[in-house]
């Protein structure tokens, strides 16, 4: 028999006993277990096959030679095995107890972080391919996996339903806070916003991109138009009643995307619009050049410190507002007038106050001069 042949059976014959293990030793424990106890008796068994893989790349060192023509090693046969035989069937089960843990938290209860971490990593670890190594730590002298981690497999198997269930949860999350007032519905989502990007720095910080901006689109994209639209307690109420607080929370979660911006800017021009006819409508605001003239710029200094402080002087808002108030003042003919009169009123104060002297001055002016 051909020395192939010989290592052909020889790799039959490994995998077996790997296959055998894992079954006999395995899966039996791990289909009865549930939620912790399960990612214990995971993470147990995890690291006692770590440990036979390091024996058995021992025992068959003849073998792992002859593989690497073949681009395997005895121990990436070994992870393949994991991979297809014990994780293609208690894969979907540790995904599911790994995102009941996740809403666990969100629902603020207690949950065994340290096991949830640990278990995520085993995603990225079976998608590593021919480099994989078994090396023992010196300080714990437990046995472990060193490879390039492949994100293949745990975008597929974790990431992937990840992404489902944080769209179905803050989709669902978001319908309750609409029967909220904005400013409610704006903390609680701002509050949620912090609360995930804190648990994906603790688990997969790979796919805390991914998470947020699905998060984001649920909690801000979608509602974002009758949230801002919302005639007693959106956008335009904030403005009216200078609600400072309430203003800048719902400019940050809407800052999450920028498009989103357009409806505050939408509802700010509409209230500049509003408040600039009510000056002209007023009797005896729009009949007295002086005080209209005041109103109105009195009101374009408010509007200003808004949009610079609160708004972050962003330019989508700065250009909604200027716009608007160029709009009122063209739609109300007298304006230009009304300002041109009381900038002159401005300027002969300032010359007045410039060109009178002073009762020190004018002291001065009665000594007489020495000869």
């Amino acid at each position: 028999k051909s020395q192939m042949g010989f290592d052909d059976e020889l790799l039959i014959f490994y995998n077996q006993e790997l296959t055998n293990y894992l079954e006999t030793h395995v899966l039996e424990i791990l289909n009865k277990s549930e939620q912790e106890t399960f990612l214990e008796e995971l993470i147990r068994n995890w690291n006692n096959y770590l440990l036979f893989l390091h024996w058995m790349q021992k025992a068959f060192s003849h073998l792992n030679r002859s593989l690497e023509t073949r681009r395997i090693t005895v121990v990436s046969e070994g992870f393949r095995i994991l991979n297809e035989f014990l994780f293609n069937q208690v894969g979907p089960k540790l995904t599911k107890t790994l995102l009941h843990y996740f809403n666990k938290e969100r629902a603020k209860d207690i949950s065994p972080e340290e096991k949830i971490s640990i278990c995520v990593s085993y995603f990225m670890k079976l998608g590593a391919g021919r480099d994989i190594n078994i090396v023992k730590d010196k300080e714990s002298g437990k046995y472990q996996y060193v490879a390039k981690e492949n994100l293949e497999y745990y975008e597929k198997h974790f990431e992937a339903p990840l992404l489902e269930d944080v769209r179905q949860y803050y989709k669902s999350k978001s319908n309750q806070w609409l029967s909220l007032s904005v400013p409610e519905y704006v903390n609680y989502a701002l509050d949620s916003l912090k609360d995930e990007e804190n648990r994906a720095d603790k688990y997969y910080r790979v796919s805390k991109h991914k998470i947020i901006e699905m998060q984001v689109a649920q909690i801000v994209t979608d509602p974002a138009q009758k949230l801002a639209y919302n005639e007693q307690t959106g956008i335009f109420d904030m403005v009216s009643k200078n609600k400072i607080e309430e203003l800048r929370n719902i400019f940050l979660l809407y800052s999450r995307n920028v498009e989103t911006i357009g409806f505050i800017a939408n509802q700010v021009s509409l209230y500049i619009n509003v408040k600039g006819k009510s000056f002209a409508n007023d009797p005896k605001i729009s009949k007295d050049p002086i005080q209209y003239a005041t109103k109105v710029l009195e009101f374009k200094r408010d509007m200003n410190k808004i949009v610079d402080e609160i708004f972050e002087a962003n330019m989508l808002l700065q250009k909604a507002k200027d716009q608007q108030f160029g709009d009122f003042m063209q739609q109300y003919e007298r304006s230009a007038g009304y300002l041109a009169v009381y900038c002159d009123m401005e300027l002969v104060k300032g010359c007045l106050l410039y060109t009178s002297p002073s009762p020190r001055d004018r002291q001065k002016s009665r000594m007489p001069s020495s000869a």
